[in-house]
């Protein structure tokens, strides 16, 4: 029997470009803040958005997830009690912040923890609510063994529920990722067989049941399960994910991009993730041979349902791995969003091919990447993709930036660099004020760059509330403040 590792924020297979190498590019190229709008206007790539296609597929996949998540609830004896009210606003966000989450990767709600609080300490107790409201302590390594108990609970209740399928399975998964994790003794992994068993039972209903909102899930759950362990590969563990795919009769299109997902990662995997020169012969062969034939999974995917946007997403990506030419992404980049116009990771696996070290030059990549920062889908989060793309190239925290602190400030303040970063999140921002953590984001950016006067603005915001994250050392954040507000009460020059 196989578990699931603990779920974690997925690693990339790209390696991005180091905040040093795109200030050199930068500083050779002579490109200014001032020329990002000739670019756009001189890209014949233009980007796109269908306002009215956007809004009916928020509308379709926020019904279908409060089928899941909102109408079970409405439905049971829970919703005359006191306390109902609360609950149900919160279950009514969630399903907002899973249809977001599907269609454009937003990975949090900031009104959902508030609402879950102000549910509990009403009194309620359904399972849905204390799942949601115990998941991120409980998946922490150095989580209290009471709560991960009363995580077990919770996650049995909710199982035992009438929710909907997609809830249930994700909960199960969660508890399998922890209790795997436990030690053999402990007696929380009495019952391990029996959630390991209840995830397959669920998985291959999901399979059966070929909705979008069903497939999205087996397509996330999949990417997560075929990571492989010390004890399968990832080929083996991908098999496991076929086998109960052809169990629970998954339609073609959700079998092929799991498919050419796993082939592609496969790929990824014998290449390896370093510099062209470091691959060995036998990881190129693999990699030249892997990356076709997931285009063909892809491409079939596509001809299947041409109306569904994650196979034309994965070719985005797939050009890039391929060294296809830019029209020929460009089409499959048009088909990406035409099919979900908040596809944001459409946007970024653009991004990331017109990078100067991959297919593109540093006026391609500024160009897209200056339109994703003035964007019109603002609530897709599409300028938030330009964000992504910036913390990638210049991480702000972590062993990457304390390799070289100093070439992520200098990466920062580059004018195009600033000027792209800032607009996005100034734009962001004005649609999801509360946001904490992109405005903890923004701060920490403009500490970096050297533009205080904006860090101040921000922190003046949070209030002392942010991410601790992009802050890790208090006392640094203590001294930003200060270095802010003083720098903004300074006299203009």
């Amino acid at each position: 029997m196989s578990h699931p590792p603990r779920p974690a924020r997925a690693a990339t297979h790209a390696r991005y470009v180091l905040a040093a190498a795109i200030v050199a590019i930068l500083t050779a190229g002579d490109v200014s803040a001032q020329t990002l709008k000739e670019l756009v206007d001189a890209d014949k790539y233009p980007l796109t958005h269908d306002a009215d296609r956007a809004t009916k597929l928020r509308q379709d996949r926020i019904s279908a997830y409060q089928r899941q998540c909102l109408n079970p609830f409405l439905k049971s004896p829970r919703a005359k009690a006191a306390w109902a009210p609360k609950a149900r606003a919160a279950l009514a966000t969630y399903a907002y912040l899973l249809g977001q989450r599907e269609l454009c990767g937003m990975t949090d709600d900031s009104r959902l923890p508030g609402l879950l609080r102000v549910a509990l300490d009403a009194g309620c107790d359904d399972p849905l609510i204390r799942y949601l409201s115990e998941r991120v302590s409980a998946l922490d390594p150095t989580a209290d063994p009471k709560l991960l108990r009363q995580f077990h609970d919770s996650v049995a209740a909710l199982d035992a529920s009438t929710y909907g399928d997609v809830c249930k399975v994700v909960a199960v998964y969660d508890w399998l990722a922890i209790a795997s994790n436990l030690p053999p003794a402990n007696p929380l992994r009495k019952d391990i067989d029996t959630f390991y068993d209840r995830f397959w039972v669920l998985f291959e209903r999901l399979a059966g049941a070929g909705t979008p909102v069903a497939d999205a899930a087996l397509i996330d759950l999949a990417k997560v399960w075929v990571v492989p362990n010390n004890a399968q590969t990832r080929r083996q563990r991908y098999e496991e994910v076929a086998d109960h795919l052809d169990k629970g009769k998954a339609g073609k299109y959700v079998r092929l991009v799991i498919e050419g997902r796993f082939l592609a990662r496969e790929g990824w995997d014998a290449r390896g993730n370093g510099a062209a020169g470091s691959v060995t012969a036998e990881g190129w062969k693999v990699f030249q041979q892997r990356i076709p034939q997931a285009r063909e999974k892809f491409e079939a995917a596509w001809v299947a349902d041409k109306t569904r946007y994650e196979a034309p997403t994965e070719m985005v990506e797939a050009c890039r791995d391929g060294g296809l030419e830019r029209a020929t992404m460009e089409v499959w980049f048009a088909r990406a969003m035409e099919a979900n116009p908040d596809n944001r990771r459409a946007c970024i696996y653009k991004l990331d091919y017109l990078q100067p070290k991959w297919h593109g030059s540093l006026k391609e990549y500024l160009s897209f990447a200056w339109m994703l920062a003035t964007a019109e889908n603002v609530g897709g989060l599409i300028p938030h993709a330009a964000i992504d793309m910036t913390l990638r190239n210049g991480p702000m925290v972590g062993p990457r930036f304390a390799r070289d602190p100093e070439a992520a400030g200098r990466l920062y303040a580059q004018p195009p660099i600033w000027a792209i970063f800032s607009t996005a999140c100034e734009r962001q921002l004005k649609a999801m004020p509360d946001n904490m953590n992109l405005r903890t984001v923004y701060a920490r950016g403009a500490c970096l760059a050297g533009k205080l006067s904006v860090a101040h603005v921000q922190f003046e915001k949070l209030g002392g509330k942010y991410n601790p994250n992009f802050f890790p050392d208090p006392r640094e954040y203590e001294r930003y403040v200060m270095e802010a507000k003083k720098a903004a009460a300074a006299p203009k020059k």
